[in-house]
């Protein structure tokens, strides 16, 4: 079980561009019907995309193979269609994942705006760029934070950190609907929850095995990016109380 969880950690990445989605929500038309058909349409592609392509690698080379590479899609092209093609498939990858990265960006730059719009945050990011018209203080607060992160650690080490700290915020998310369906029971819903409350309850637990589980597997590392989660507690409260002391306009 510790085995699979760790490989799931990893598979978690590919799926992970769904909760993109949810930033821009306020930007989005129709939400009610577009947001669903989106994030269940997009998972599901993903998915099939994700097995055809496992199917594919583990048909043209052995498991030793496929584990032991550390660009299988290359590998795999090359060995029906030559080390020319292999190289082009690599390209596609590298622009593939410079488009994937674009839509992560201008997505995760809307947090920090609007956590600054609302004064509890760094007010250089919500900063507006006068010609672009972009959240331009939070995207350069963004790239400057990405840089760091880059110089501690692997690329393996930081995926492995990102879904610990993403999967606890996505546990937190669906514990507060919990909590809003029994403070708020009249609070207007326009999205329905299938198999509440049993689906939900089972994501927070597999979340909750996952997260330990990459714990188990790297302590120093997760305990190390926790104490940051933990000290954004201390940053929110000086912001929140400064920002109540503060006249209203």
């Amino acid at each position: 079980m510790t085995s699979f969880l760790a490989a799931l950690a990893a598979a978690m990445w590919a799926y992970d561009g769904w909760e993109d989605l949810n930033r821009v929500g306020s930007e989005i038309q129709n939400p009610q019907k577009n947001i669903p058909v989106a994030l269940i349409g997009g998972t599901l592609l993903v998915a099939l995309l994700y097995l055809v392509f496992n199917a594919v690698c583990f048909y043209a080379l052995p498991f030793a193979g496929v584990a032991g590479s550390s660009h299988v899609a290359s590998d795999v092209v090359a060995t029906f269609a030559g080390a020319g093609a292999a190289k082009w498939i690599t390209l596609a990858m590298v622009l593939s994942a410079l488009g994937t990265l674009n839509s992560s960006l201008l997505s995760g730059a809307r947090v920090p705006y609007a956590m600054a719009r609302d004064g509890l945050f760094f007010r250089v990011t919500g900063i507006v760029h006068q010609k672009f018209r972009t959240p331009s203080g939070a995207l350069v607060f963004q790239g400057a934070l990405a840089c760091l992160m880059a110089l501690t650690g692997t690329f393996e080490e930081l995926t492995s950190l990102f879904v610990f700290a993403a999967w606890i915020f996505y546990a937190l998310s669906v514990v507060a609907m919990f909590r809003l369906r029994k403070i708020a029971p009249d609070l207007p819903r326009p999205y329905r929850t299938w198999g509440y409350p049993v689906l939900p309850a089972l994501f927070v637990a597999g979340a909750i095995a996952l997260t330990l589980n990459i714990w188990i597997e790297r302590p120093v590392r997760s305990t190390i990016g926790l104490a940051m989660i933990l000290s954004g507690l201390l940053f929110y409260r000086a912001w929140a109380n400064r920002e109540a002391a503060s006249p209203s306009e």
